[in-house]
């Protein structure tokens, strides 16, 4: 293996830090939608999780985990999208089974609160401003009023 590229395969500690803060990072940006009062919390995970990705990334590997960071968000957020507006119970559950995974990585039990679970149901979407759900398409596209 060359120098700079040992450690930064997709199982080594960076690929998973960086990985796991993408999908905060989601959860995140899900939880100002869906959740205000959760996203304070999970932005304190999320921020853990980056003094992970600090701790073993080396300049070489900082633009890999940042790739892999929003590679990540954006699987992430299209799993929350289907979950939450779609109703698309095995996404939710894929979702809450990486969320797990990763509050694993910092010693947190997600059954006792110490992770980020998805909504389960379709939200009111009165609250969001709008009298129906929003996207239409299995990707989750948030276009259109």
């Amino acid at each position: 293996m060359a120098a700079g590229q040992q450690g930064s395969g997709r199982d080594s500690p960076l690929d998973r830090f960086a990985t796991c803060a993408g999908r905060l990072s989601a959860v995140m940006e899900h939880q100002w939608l869906t959740d205000p009062p959760s996203s304070d919390r999970t932005r304190d995970l999320r921020a853990r999780m980056l003094d992970l990705v600090a701790a073993v990334e080396v300049p070489d590997t900082a633009p890999l985990a940042l790739a892999r960071r929003v590679e990540a968000k954006a699987a992430h957020a299209a799993l929350l999208r289907l979950a939450t507006f779609a109703g698309n119970r095995a996404a939710g559950d894929q979702a809450a089974r990486l969320e797990r995974d990763c509050m694993a990585l910092l010693g947190l039990s997600w059954q006792k609160g110490g992770g980020c679970p998805p909504p389960r149901t379709r939200p009111d979407t009165r609250k969001l401003g709008r009298s129906r759900p929003v996207g239409n398409s299995a990707a989750g596209d948030l276009g259109g009023t």
